[in-house]
């Protein structure tokens, strides 16, 4: 069977994609467990893990639709009735995991941003019921997909006797889907701006930091496209050919929330971090802000039961960088310790002026010699 360029170019672009995720999922397990030096993976690493193989399966699923004829017209299939079914039944069947797929990178990111967001109930409820929402819309739509026809055979193999609902349904469930997926799209990649502007740091690195946090807004242009082109499935008896657009559509989706989903976690070797002057002297005088946790808690006057106090060290983490203000451009760029401490939760301090508290993590360098001494 002879692939038609629509055809052609959907498996091109499928495994392309596929290619390239792998690449950053690869990249992504390779940070957390050399760069960061993590021991286990995280929720939002498992919820990604789920995404690329599922999106590996819609990949196989549109490669063998493609191969019997979706992306062709209707009328070039119509001596090969088999063809048509089977592209309509690959394409069809491949729907599910790309809804999912997309799905379980979003909630991903809203993992990520809990991890980062400060312990306050309205933020947490607010990111914990995004995740709801959009999992629950998902989730609408894959079982008005699956359940539109009766048995599941009529909705492609019009020899199968079946009951099956009006197209419309489907149009109207995608249209609701893809809406309430796009604007969540648009707020998680918002949402980290409201984190970062209000930190004291410069301007350029919140703007950096909004940015590599925000590139949702990307996918969600993907995803506003298949959600347009949705109309195709009721306004044209041409289907293998719309199915296919859709289907371009939703298969770079995927990889477009996947990639988005995973910048933030690559920022380290996307762009190395270095370390700030602070005028002290020696190859090394700086310090690595290797994370952030901005706390904002209001004190109850006369409370006692507060978690201010003393800091305490909470874990340590091996990173190398590069220094800009070494004269010696041959040497080793210095092993930095970055200390992660907060306020230690039992310690009271005698101050009892109420007020708003914040509290910062923080870390500290030491220059150590490579010969295993510290300076």
């Amino acid at each position: 069977m002879a692939l038609g360029p629509m055809g052609a170019g959907l498996i091109a672009l499928a495994w392309i994609l596929t290619a390239i995720t792998t690449v950053i999922v690869g990249l992504r397990i390779w940070v957390r467990f050399k760069v960061r030096r993590q021991v286990l993976l995280t929720m939002d690493d498992f919820c990604v893990l789920i995404t690329y193989g599922l999106g590996i399966v819609n990949s196989i699923f549109v490669t063998i639709s493609a191969n019997w004829g979706l992306g062709e017209h209707m009328m070039t299939l119509q001596d090969e009735p088999l063809r048509v079914i089977y592209s309509i039944k690959w394409a069809f069947l491949a729907e599910g995991p790309a809804i999912f797929a997309g799905g379980f990178a979003r909630i991903s990111y809203a993992f990520l941003l809990l991890s980062i967001t400060p312990p306050t109930r309205a933020r947490r409820v607010f990111l914990w019921a995004i995740m709801a929402f959009q999992f629950a819309a998902d989730l609408a739509a894959i079982i008005v997909t699956y359940a539109q026809c009766r048995p599941l055979e009529a909705y492609w193999d019009p020899r199968v006797k079946g009951d099956c609902w009006p197209p419309a349904y489907q149009q109207y469930i995608g249209f609701t889907q893809g809406s309430i997926v796009s604007a969540v799209d648009v707020v998680l990649a918002l949402y980290p701006t409201s984190l970062f502007w209000n930190l004291n740091m410069e301007k350029k690195q919140k703007v950096y930091l909004s940015g590599i946090m925000g590139f949702g807004i990307i996918a969600s242009a993907a995803s506003i496209a298949k959600t347009i082109n949705l109309r195709s499935f009721t306004e044209t008896q041409d289907f293998t050919f719309a199915l296919s657009q859709t289907a371009y559509w939703w298969t770079t989706e995927i990889s477009l929330v996947l990639f988005a989903v995973s910048i933030p976690i690559l920022s380290p070797i996307i762009r190395p971090t270095k370390t700030a002057s602070t005028g002290r002297s020696g190859p090394s005088g700086g310090v690595f802000m290797n994370s952030f946790h901005s706390r904002k808690l209001k004190k109850t006057n006369g409370s006692s039961n507060t978690d201010e106090g003393d800091f305490e060290l909470l874990e340590e983490s091996n990173e190398f960088m590069y220094n800009n203000n070494s004269s010696d451009v041959s040497s080793k760029p210095p092993k930095t310790y970055g200390y992660s401490i907060s306020r230690q939760k039992q310690a009271k301090q005698n101050n009892s002026t109420p007020g708003i508290k914040r509290e910062l993590t923080v870390s500290v360098t030491r220059d150590i010699e490579y010969d295993g001494r510290e300076r």
